[in-house]
């Protein structure tokens, strides 16, 4: 059965956009999240009442502020979408793309730092309980 762009209302192209949008941002927040935890155990961070909960709790709220952000925008210009799709050129792609740009260069710069912190933990002599535990972990 092929997929018809008519069955789809005009009315619902918001819709189905910042639903894309908000599924693939929060797709990648979710792996800069997981990262985020581990660099927190690994760099000794102070430990924050439930640590997990904030972080996830940040990123997931980054991102579906963005998404907000777009869809007030959207409502506020009035302008009228020609699909449902990201479309290359229109201010949602553009916002899309930097989101994602921004979120990949946090993912990199903190896998680079924790990968480096790995690196000097094990090859440290004496280690303590909470480091060897963090090590064996990852």
């Amino acid at each position: 059965m092929k997929f018809s762009l008519n069955l789809i209302f005009r009315s619902s192209y918001p819709f189905f956009v910042f639903s894309l949008e908000a599924f693939f941002l929060l797709g990648l927040s979710s792996h800069l999240t997981k990262l985020l935890l581990v660099y927190t155990e690994i760099i000794y961070l102070p430990k924050v009442k439930d640590m997990k909960l904030t972080v996830v709790g940040v990123i997931n709220g980054f991102t579906l502020l963005i998404v907000l952000c777009n869809h007030l925008s959207y409502n506020s210009t009035r302008w009228r979408m020609e699909s449902w799709w990201l479309m290359r050129g229109t201010f949602l792609f553009y916002a899309f793309i930097i989101c994602i740009s921004v979120m990949s260069a946090m993912f990199l710069f903190l896998y680079v730092s924790v990968m480096k912190r790995l690196a000097q933990l094990s090859s440290m002599k004496s280690i303590s309980k909470e480091q060897t535990k963090a090590i064996k972990k990852r």
